[in-house]
């Protein structure tokens, strides 16, 4: 490599085409500072090195046709990265960090092998262009809902698996977005009444619990009526009891009494009758 020209154009341009790399040459990270725009299109490499990460300055970044199978997590270190050019690879996901591009406005991967997308994507709140025909894609994310004040060109074209989007019209932008928002607010909704329905699962239970509690607290209110009840009644036999022992103490009193004086009026008598006795 080491006959490769790699002169920067005024713009802060690296053309790199038609190389012929399988790897990215080691002298393009140490001009991190001056690519502003970095083509190299047109390649054999099948994959990105971390180092991707460092060109912090770079806007535009076209790794266009190919044969990348993957694309390393510190692609979202690209923090100024406008336009990406991904498209004819060999790519089946993108990382969840493509979100933290926050300046991203054109994304091209059409002609991959993409099966799904990371739900992250919607958090690129600039993205204006999304190319993503000819893939294997078989859902969307909602999170693409994110994006529909934003999003001007969404292409699902040739993505037979496709089924929330009818075939004629995965090359309808506004359409495709309406139906993903669609989509998106039915999902809400679901999750809503499956929140609302565990939530009244709940509740209904712990009315259960509570009815439950509430029967064994009367249940035990009825015992303890019954025992007052028995008590009261033991007590009303006790009163009752004791008001005849008072009425029987009162009568041995006065019979105590009246023998008393029985007594002391027979001893009268016969005191009495001696005196007579002796006077005679």
């Amino acid at each position: 490599m080491e006959d490769d020209d790699f002169t920067i154009d005024q713009e802060g341009l690296l053309d790199l085409r038609y190389r012929g790399w399988t790897a990215i040459d080691a002298t393009v990270f140490s001009m991190v500072q001056e690519i502003v725009i970095l083509d190299l299109s047109f390649n054999q490499m099948q994959s990105l090195p971390d180092e991707i990460g460092l060109l912090k300055q770079m806007a535009t970044f076209n790794c266009s046709c190919n044969a990348l199978t993957k694309v390393p997590p510190s692609i979202g270190r690209l923090r100024r990265l406008k336009e990406l050019k991904l498209n004819g690879n060999k790519l089946s996901t993108l990382p969840n960090e493509i979100s933290d591009c926050r300046k991203l406005s054109k994304l091209y991967l059409n002609e991959n092998g993409l099966k799904k997308l990371p739900d992250s994507i919607g958090e690129c709140a600039c993205l204006k262009i999304l190319y993503l025909q000819n893939n294997a894609l078989h859902s969307l994310p909602l999170t693409l809902a994110k994006l529909k004040d934003s999003l001007e060109v969404l292409n699902l074209e040739n993505n037979p698996d496709l089924s929330i989007i009818p075939s004629k019209m995965r090359e309808n932008s506004a359409v495709s977005m309406w139906i993903i928002c669609l989509l998106d607010q039915h999902t809400i909704m679901a999750r809503t009444i499956r929140h609302t329905t565990l939530e009244m699962s709940v509740l209904g239970q712990k009315i259960r619990e509570e009815i439950e509690e509430g029967r064994s607290q009367l249940c035990k209110l009825e015992e303890e009526q019954r025992d007052l009840i028995e008590e009261r009644e033991s007590v009303s036999i006790f009163i009752i009891a004791q008001g005849w022992y008072r009425i029987g103490i009162i009568k041995i009193q006065k019979l105590k009494s009246f023998r008393k004086k029985m007594l002391r009026r027979d001893n009268s008598v016969g005191i009495y009758d001696a005196n007579m006795d002796g006077d005679a």
